[in-house]
């Protein structure tokens, strides 16, 4: 299925939130000191179209097992992968966005998600267990779409390194960045295999959109999408999430 437009969330306050919560489960070397002021961007549809990308590794592909379902995700921290929190929850009354009234259901439980570096998640290859889920208290679909995934344990550089994050300022209106993510390559070629999709454009940020889908925290970028690309990162020109 093709959409105009990719809708991401940019929430500075959770993120920080989130990596102060999961550094309690365990050592995260990478959680700075301005963790609070941290901002991501994870897409909440997929991408289309893309080329494809083996040496992106921090964007990793998560599997939700009871629920069959395959998304995209960042890993931000050697021990903390943030991703869509609809990969591994229930969206109630969708499938239409709606902010008044679209909500979303209790996570997965850990040991039903795992995450895959590989670039292709049909290749034989290890799969990273999950410890513990984070999502924020409010369980509205808009504002709330995300989930940080603490693995089992972190993941050695060889394997994958984290991803800065973009602290200096919010996205802006026709401000080019990229999309990553293991969707399908439009209507033919499957999921499962890492694509990156360049010289996308910020269409609109927050209440600017005029959207009933998405409130403030969020902004919706151009450019068509597919089924398990959904919490994938936007990256910017410097690379950054």
């Amino acid at each position: 299925m093709y959409v105009a437009e990719v809708r991401f969330v940019a929430r500075s306050a959770w993120v920080g939130v989130a990596l102060s919560v999961v550094a309690c489960a365990g050592p995260l070397s990478c959680a700075t000191p301005s963790a609070a002021e941290e901002q991501v961007g994870t897409s909440s549809a997929a991408i289309a179209s893309g080329t494809m990308d083996p040496e992106q590794s921090a964007v990793v592909a998560v599997l939700t097992m009871d629920r069959g379902s395959l998304c995209s995700g960042v890993l931000v921290t050697p021990r903390v992968v943030m991703t869509a929190r609809h990969c591994i929850a229930p969206v109630i009354d969708g499938p239409s966005v709606d902010c008044a009234r679209t909500m979303l259901g209790a996570a997965s439980a850990p040991s039903e998600i795992y995450v895959v570096t590989a670039s292709q998640t049909a290749i034989p290859t290890r799969r990273h267990g999950v410890a513990r889920v984070v999502v924020p208290d409010d369980q509205s679909f808009c504002g709330a779409d995300v989930a940080a995934l603490v693995l089992d344990e972190p993941l050695e550089p060889t394997e994958a390194v984290p991803l800065p994050i973009r602290v200096d300022r919010d996205p802006s209106p026709g401000e080019a960045f990229a999309a990553v993510g293991f969707g399908r390559d439009g209507a033919i070629a499957p999921s499962g295999t890492r694509r990156r999709l360049d010289d996308l454009h910020v269409a609109c940020v927050g209440l600017g959109c005029r959207s009933s889908q998405l409130v403030s925290s969020e902004w919706w970028g151009d450019g068509a999408v597919c089924e398990g690309d959904s919490g994938g990162p936007a990256l910017d020109r410097d690379g950054f999430v």
